[in-house]
């Protein structure tokens, strides 16, 4: 993660703890690499991403489900 975006990550969140089990952790790293991201970053992007999802009374559409499938059954858990 560049410099540029810890300052901006440090200057817009708190600091939190979560547990995630192995494979959701692993899964996540892979991702962030993959998009030259970090996992807080892709957390708090998927949050809320569901919050606003929530907040306009959706459902998350087929798509998202079927991704979220995929994405569960690559990491194998």
């Amino acid at each position: 993660i560049k410099e540029e975006e810890k300052k901006k990550l440090k200057d817009l969140s708190e600091r939190t703890t979560i547990y995630l089990t192995p494979q959701v952790k692993q899964f996540l790293k892979h991702a962030a690499v993959s998009k030259s991201s970090s996992v807080s970053k892709i957390i708090d992007e998927q949050f809320a991403y569901l919050i606003s999802q929530i907040t306009k009374g959706k459902k998350a559409s087929q798509a998202d489900t079927d991704a979220y499938k995929k994405a569960k059954n690559d990491a194998k858990f």
